[in-house]
């Protein structure tokens, strides 16, 4: 992708400065906050020669700020006749069950292929408040994640479900099969969370970070895999993928957390997670206020059928096993 390179000289007033907040200040009016934030996050901005990747990096002054601007991408996000699951709508917002393999939104050079491109399509009104690009957008949930996620169709719903998440009232439950036997079989993991030192793409255990807490419960073993139920108290981003592989569980097919296939083992699980076109992480339920009539509305969705036949060969390969231990 083509940029614009911008070198700035940050003097001695700069000391103690976020550099998100400097370079904002420093770029123009033309250029927000959260963009700055963006390309830090993206490994767009470049400190005495070290690309950092942390908007809260503090300036000592004296150092020489390279920042490599995207040109900008068409912003118009257009509607796509996509297959989209809707569990439920009403005027103020919709309960969508989204599969696998589809991102929430258009993000870099993807404009294509998201759940928004398909709500344009199938929605009539959906809120402003996420920007051109993630209209109705109130939380997302992973690209390989599948599972129920709550938009907006107006900007007071938006809001007041937003209060809702931020407030941590919203109650939210997910299935996932990890590897390996967690001991013990229910605990909370309460660890903070932030962005991977030298990965952009991952997340990492960061006791400077934001707090994060999940609660897990084993459902049921399956061969040297575990079936879990998740609730988690705070929603950071890839939280559950980070908890659960901090803990010595990645959760299968996860491969940017560590998730590997062994070779020549179960090879029907191995073809079967081939196809999947996500992780085995799903959002099954979901529970809120409803903004304008404040009842309480609960939601549920079963996993993809890919995700159940991959559950279900592990399960037939550890009920096998224990049968022949018995024999």
């Amino acid at each position: 992708m083509s940029h614009t390179e911008i070198t700035i000289h940050a003097d001695d007033k700069a000391s103690g400065q976020r550099l998100d907040t400097f370079l904002s200040a420093n770029l123009g009016s033309d250029h927000s906050r959260t963009q700055v934030q963006s390309w830090i996050e993206t490994e767009h901005v470049v400190v005495n020669g070290k690309t950092i990747l942390k908007s809260n990096h503090r300036l000592k002054g004296g150092e020489t700020i390279l920042v490599l601007i995207p040109e900008p991408l068409p912003e118009e996000v257009v509607a796509e006749a996509l297959e989209l699951s809707i569990l439920y709508q009403d005027g103020d917002l919709a309960v969508i069950n989204k599969p696998p393999g589809m991102s929430a939104h258009p993000a870099g050079p993807i404009r294509t292929g998201t759940l928004v491109n398909a709500l344009l399509h199938h929605l009539d009104d959906l809120s402003g408040i996420g920007g051109v690009l993630r209209p109705g957008i109130v939380h997302r949930l992973d690209k390989p994640t599948s599972g129920i996620l709550l938009v907006a169709k107006n900007d007071r719903a938006h809001h007041a479900l937003a209060a809702q998440f931020a407030e941590r009232s919203i109650s939210k439950t997910y299935l996932a099969v990890v590897r390996g036997h967690p001991d013990p079989k229910e605990g909370i993991i309460s660890q903070s969370i932030g962005r991977h030192p030298h990965d952009r793409k991952k997340f990492a255990l960061d006791p400077k970070g934001k707090a994060a807490e999940t609660h897990y419960e084993v459902q049921q073993f399956l061969e040297d895999h575990a079936f879990l139920l998740l609730k988690p108290r705070t929603g950071r981003t890839h939280q559950l993928r980070v908890h659960l592989a901090s803990f010595g569980h990645p959760i299968v097919g996860d491969t940017l957390y560590g998730y590997r296939l062994k070779s020549g083992v179960l090879s029907n699980v191995q073809s079967a997670l081939r196809k999947y076109q996500g992780i085995l992480l799903h959002a099954e339920s979901i529970e809120f206020v409803h903004p304008t009539t404040c009842e309480k509305m609960t939601f549920s969705a079963t996993p993809p059928t890919g995700f159940i036949r991959i559950v279900e060969l592990l399960r037939t390969a550890y009920l096998s096993d224990v049968k022949d231990q018995a024999t």
